[in-house]
């Protein structure tokens, strides 16, 4: 069941108190485990393929945002990045969500425990913020959800993320080779 389907099951809006009943929070402040471990702020130490090491997905995120000119967004853990990057004027980069992607398979591909977490758990994922009574969905990131549901499907079924990562890398270098032909990112 997607995010979607879920809300429209429910004509109420989205509520905390279910999340690991009825949907998963991928979310640092989120009631589950595998919701905050699934956040752009949780530690994940990858290696990313094109930009090397970083401590947490924020920090890839903010090092790519802002133009690939500050280093410490490697090593600062993912609140630190977020709060340095949100100060930093954005650069335009038509691969984002591509190389984002990569890193989120990264983080899932070195952490077996993750992934045996994510493919037990068949909820659908959301991401809201909470603060006190009040709920804020993000919308924006649902490509990032949607990437999340489809590693997820990958492991069930082959056990393996393989196929994902080869056709993301195919198409990485072929815009890399064609940057004129790139499309404009979905960021």
């Amino acid at each position: 069941m997607t995010l979607d389907a879920l809300q429209k099951q429910d004509t109420q809006p989205i509520q905390p108190k279910n999340d690991g009943i009825d949907h998963i929070n991928v979310y640092s402040r989120g009631a589950t485990a595998l919701g905050r471990a699934l956040s752009n702020l949780s530690d994940c130490n990858i290696e990313h393929p094109y930009f090397g090491h970083f401590r947490t997905l924020e920090g890839l995120w903010f090092y790519m945002k802002t133009g690939f000119k500050d280093d410490s967004f490697r090593i600062v853990k993912g609140m630190t990045a977020r709060d340095q990057g949100k100060r930093m004027p954005s650069d335009y980069y038509p691969l984002f969500s591509k190389m984002f992607k990569l890193g989120m398979l990264e983080k899932l591909e070195r952490n077996p425990q993750l992934q045996r977490d994510l493919v037990e758990n068949e909820l659908p994922l959301a991401h809201y913020y909470v603060y006190h009574t009040k709920v804020i969905v993000q919308d924006r990131h649902q490509w990032q959800l949607d990437y999340w549901a489809l590693l997820r499907s990958a492991l069930k079924s082959t056990g393996s993320l393989n196929v994902i990562r080869q056709e993301l890398q195919e198409e990485i270098k072929y815009h890399l080779s064609n940057p004129k032909e790139c499309p404009k990112d979905d960021i």
